[in-house]
């Protein structure tokens, strides 16, 4: 089943065809893109998992928190902008992030909201899935040999009552009027 989840997941994923994400905030030129641990350009990450912020079109020389906005909000991350307004950050999707929608938003220093995009938690390998069932393989196994079982004993008791009806029994004037 796990497997399933995450085959799923990554298949939804590719289809997504990641881009980079346009800035929320105050309609400027800002360019978010985000990248997972191995590069690759995506907007969907697994709780645990490490990625990559870049942000163009910010304030030159500005100290940025990364605010990952789940509920409630975590500074997942820290940085400076630098001349040309271009901020790399690295960062850890926390490991309590539960499978849905969350905002990352790069705060300004002393602002209370900034650029933001929205990414996707999905279950994966970094994610401990709960045991939401009872392993049910011994069960089916053991169906199927009930099963087979029961269709033995069914064969067995309709041959049995077939041979019996070959076999007719003799009664008293059937042999008289052979013995005579």
């Amino acid at each position: 089943m796990r497997r399933l989840l995450i085959v799923v997941s990554l298949a939804l994923a590719a289809i997504a065809l990641p881009t980079a994400a346009l800035a929320q905030y105050g309609g400027e030129d800002e360019e978010i893109v985000l990248t997972d641990s191995d590069g690759n350009t995506t907007n969907t990450f697994s709780p645990g998992e490490s990625g990559t912020a870049n942000v163009t079109g910010l304030e030159e020389d500005t100290d940025y928190d990364l605010d990952f906005e789940q509920s409630p909000g975590i500074i997942i991350g820290s940085g400076t902008s630098d001349g040309d307004g271009d901020l790399r950050i690295n960062f850890r999707i926390p490991t309590t992030a539960t499978v849905g929608s969350a905002t990352l938003t790069f705060i300004p220093d002393g602002e209370t909201t900034g650029p933001s995009t929205t990414i996707r938690i999905v279950a994966g390998s970094g994610a401990a899935l709960p045991d939401t069932g009872q392993a049910i393989d011994t069960y089916v196994g053991l169906g199927i040999v009930l099963i087979l079982l029961g269709t033995v004993l069914v064969l067995a008791v309709r041959k049995r009552r077939a041979q019996r009806r070959d076999v007719v029994p003799a009664d008293s004037e059937d042999l008289a009027l052979r013995s005579g």
